[in-house]
């Protein structure tokens, strides 16, 4: 049951980060490409982002719930002897409360911001806000993407084939 539950952990997390990660190299520099979205406004373009970063996060909750809740169940199968399936777990869920904090506070906020923007407030000031707070996320964001990869690699058999307590 360790095994099986550290494999659907692993599966779990890598289909989030490859999601994440396809989002942060191609999705998102795509869109804000001038040659590909030629015509398109800067705030229909940050809509699309935030869309998609909605269901990216929602996707999230799942894949990394999914695999907490394995790696819990691996952790306490296997006792004292399961340091990296507890390990991978608490990094999980770390992931999810930065995702939940970067999904339902810090996006929230730049969405006011950008209401703000639209109804003519000071604009020096409102896109210097706007722009603390995407810095803020894609911080959040990255952090993220790295406790995930920690907890994978956390999850992946040991390369020479010997037991990690060996070594």
């Amino acid at each position: 049951m360790g095994s099986f539950s550290k494999n659907v952990a692993l599966l779990a997390i890598g289909f989030w980060l490859g999601c994440t990660i396809l989002f942060a190299a191609v999705v998102a520099p795509t869109l804000f490409n001038k040659d590909v979205t030629l015509g398109m406004s800067v705030s229909m373009q940050g809509a699309i982002i935030g869309a998609i970063l909605r269901r990216i996060y929602f996707l999230s909750y799942i894949c990394i719930g999914v695999a907490s809740s394995f790696l819990l169940v691996s952790s306490l199968r296997e006792g004292k002897g399961a340091s990296g399936p507890r390990r991978a777990f608490i990094l999980c869920v770390f992931v999810l409360g930065l995702n939940a904090a970067n999904d339902l506070w810090v996006l929230d906020r730049i969405n006011k911001v950008k209401v703000q923007m639209a109804n003519g407030g000071d604009q020096a000031h409102l896109h210097q806000e706007f722009e603390n707070w995407h810095k803020a996320s894609t911080a959040i964001y990255g952090c993220a993407v790295l406790f995930g990869s920690v907890a994978a690699a956390l999850l992946l058999p040991s390369v020479s084939g010997r037991s990690r307590k060996s070594k």
